[in-house]
């Protein structure tokens, strides 16, 4: 079987975050995404955690949101605006446990996958629950 090679260009953006300021932070990123898309981005990545910072305290905990939160409403709405696959990590509280979960929404503002972060590192261990998964997440791109 023959496959045909396929041009992405993807655009991974760099920024500083507020420590548990979501909403600025979100504001900021989206005018990063905005930039990327114009440039002709079909997928972008944004840094890990990037609503909530990366810090480690207490406080972070403040800074979980549920399974549809106010980051994924983010993202699907970003991806269904400019008609991109848009990928991020966030706190994400489930009960009592915190992930670190990676998503990425598909350019009808669906989601495409989720993977929460199998093995915290360090400091991260005493903040965030683990969990085994494939870690894989397959979209129309690849």
């Amino acid at each position: 079987m023959s496959q045909s090679a396929k041009t992405v260009r993807v655009a991974a953006i760099q920024m500083a975050s507020e420590n548990g300021n979501i909403e600025a932070n979100l504001e900021k990123a989206e005018a990063l995404v905005e930039q990327a898309a114009d440039r002709g981005a079909q997928l972008v990545i944004l840094p890990e955690f990037i609503p909530t910072g990366y810090i480690f305290t207490k406080a972070i905990w403040d800074s979980g949101e549920p399974k549809e939160g106010p980051t994924v409403q983010w993202m699907r709405k970003l991806s269904k605006k400019r008609g991109i696959y848009l990928g991020t990590s966030f706190l994400e509280a489930e009960g009592d446990d915190f992930y670190n979960t990676f998503l990425i929404t598909k350019p009808d503002g669906s989601e495409t996958g989720r993977v929460r972060k199998q093995t915290p590192a360090a400091f991260e261990a005493y903040f965030t629950t683990g969990e085994s998964n494939t870690h894989t997440i397959e979209t129309e791109l690849g």
